[in-house]
């Protein structure tokens, strides 16, 4: 098992003035800086990394709580750290934290690590089996400088909505805006994003074919 430094870069956001940010920026979104880039990897690597992961040890479905009232997460998630010290919570659930990254995560990590030129130290991993998964409005952890999120397998609609806090005002623009994400597609988020805004994955019954999407962290920032 391969162990990835905590961040082979120094860089913590990506250079907005670079190439790549100039190329792949989403217009329409006020308030937040947002990328996206169709074709990150050819479809046959998509494909082949879709299959090698299905086949990881390490994937579960959390057990949840909503308003008192325990159930199961439809997604079933696995996650990677390069260090054993690392930990991370979502909705009071404490996520099983696998260190050290195979192989095959290296490589994908150190493949997006490249691209944007800042470092990541964790990914969460999210199968969604068929269309029916999903998951609903959300924002992610502020403190998360860059987000970056790899899509392998089936298409899916992403949806940006704009987020309103008690006493204050929509951010002056903001629409919601969707799009889809496709096989081998990079979608990043950094700045002001989750401040400003929410995203879902909303439910899609005629999709038969399942999705794993690689989301890229960086939770040593989170903790400076």
């Amino acid at each position: 098992m391969s162990r990835p430094s905590e961040t082979p870069y120094a860089n913590w956001d990506i250079d907005t003035e670079g190439e790549w940010a100039q190329e792949h920026e989403m217009k329409g979104l006020p308030g937040a800086t947002v990328f996206y880039q169709h074709e990150f990897i050819d479809e046959d690597t998509a494909n082949r990394w879709y299959t090698q992961l299905t086949e990881l040890e390490t994937w579960y479905r959390p057990a949840l709580s909503m308003y008192g009232k325990p159930y199961v997460q439809s997604r079933s998630i696995a996650s990677y750290v390069t260090s054993p010290s690392l930990t991370a919570r979502y909705s009071g659930h404490s996520v099983k934290m696998n260190y050290p990254y195979p192989p095959l995560l290296e490589e994908i990590q150190r493949t997006v690590s490249a691209r944007l030129g800042v470092g990541f130290d964790h990914v969460m991993l999210n199968w969604y089996q068929d269309g029916s998964v999903h998951i609903g409005k959300h924002r992610d952890t502020k403190e998360n400088q860059v987000i970056a999120s790899l899509s392998l397998g089936a298409k899916r609609t992403f949806i940006m909505h704009p987020h309103i806090s008690k006493g204050e005002k929509k951010v002056a623009g903001a629409e919601v805006k969707k799009w889809v994400l496709g096989n081998g597609s990079l979608l990043v988020m950094q700045g002001d994003t989750q401040e400003n805004w929410k995203h879902e994955i909303p439910k899609e019954p005629k999709i038969k074919e399942g999705r794993i999407s690689l989301t890229f962290r960086q939770l040593v920032h989170q903790k400076r």
